[in-house]
């Protein structure tokens, strides 16, 4: 009693639930550069589950659900 997942359902998400990504691979896909903007997608099976918008300024880099 009182272990993980118990309570409220969906009370707690789960990690592997969240989307993810790495400045590595922003790095490598050329979104960390001055004056980049565009968006990330996250698929699964051939299907958009996820997306975001980024944008890369001067002294500041802005994420936003798309």
């Amino acid at each position: 009693m009182g272990g993980y997942g118990s309570g409220r359902p969906g009370w707690r998400s789960k990690a592997e639930h969240f989307r993810s990504i790495t400045v590595n691979r922003l790095h490598k896909a050329g979104c960390l550069d001055a004056g980049h903007a565009g968006g990330w997608q996250w698929s699964s099976e051939g299907e958009q589950v996820a997306s975001i918008n980024l944008k890369r300024a001067a002294s500041s880099f802005l994420l936003t659900l798309a």
